[in-house]
C-alpha cells in the first residue's frame, strides 16, 4: 500500500503537466477535427465537462513554463507551477526558482512569489489577467513571439 500510495501521489503531482502537454499535442494537431469538433473549446467542453478550468489552467501552465525541462517540472505541483508564471520568464526558468517551486510549501512559495513580484513595481498581482481564443496555428505563433518580445522588454 505504501508504495502504491507515494506513486499515485506522484502522478497526482505532475498531472497537470501530462494533462496541458496532452491538450497542447491536441490543439497543435487539432485532433479535435478528426473527433468532429469544429473546434478546440467544443472538445474541452464536451470532453472535459466539470474540469474544464482545470485544463485551462494546466495549458496555460505548460505554455507560460515552455523553456523549462520535463524532467524539472515533473517536481513541481500545479499550483508552485501556476505561481511561477506569475514571474519574469529569465526567473521562472532559473536553477533557484524551480528548485523553490519544487521544494517549498505552497503557501510558503505563494508568498515568495508575490515578494519578487512586489519589488517590480511594474508587475503587481493586480496588474495580471488571463483570457482565452482559439487562433489559427501562424497568429498563435506570431502572438507568442510578441509575447516573448514583451516579456524581454519589462525585464531590461
Amino acid at each position: 500500500m505504501d508504495k502504491e500510495i507515494v506513486q499515485l501521489v506522484a502522478q497526482m503531482r505532475s498531472g497537470w503537466l501530462r494533462l496541458g502537454k496532452l491538450i497542447q499535442r491536441m490543439i497543435d494537431a487539432r485532433a479535435y477535427e478528426a473527433l468532429g469538433f469544429r473546434n478546440m473549446h467544443s472538445w474541452m467542453v464536451t470532453r472535459l465537462g466539470p474540469s474544464l478550468a482545470s485544463a485551462f489552467s494546466a495549458l496555460r501552465t505548460v505554455r507560460a513554463l515552455e523553456g523549462v525541462p520535463e524532467e524539472k517540472l515533473q517536481r513541481i505541483g500545479q499550483r508552485n507551477a501556476q505561481m511561477l508564471t506569475y514571474l519574469p520568464e529569465k526567473e521562472r526558468e532559473s536553477d533557484t526558482w524551480i528548485e523553490k517551486a519544487a521544494t517549498f510549501p505552497n503557501k510558503e512559495f505563494k508568498d515568495e512569489v508575490e515578494n519578487s513580484v512586489q519589488k517590480n513595481p511594474g508587475l503587481t498581482a493586480e496588474a495580471f489577467r488571463t483570457f482565452s481564443v482559439s487562433l489559427p496555428k501562424p497568429v498563435y505563433d506570431n502572438l507568442r513571439e510578441a509575447e516573448r518580445k514583451i516579456a524581454r522588454s519589462l525585464h531590461h
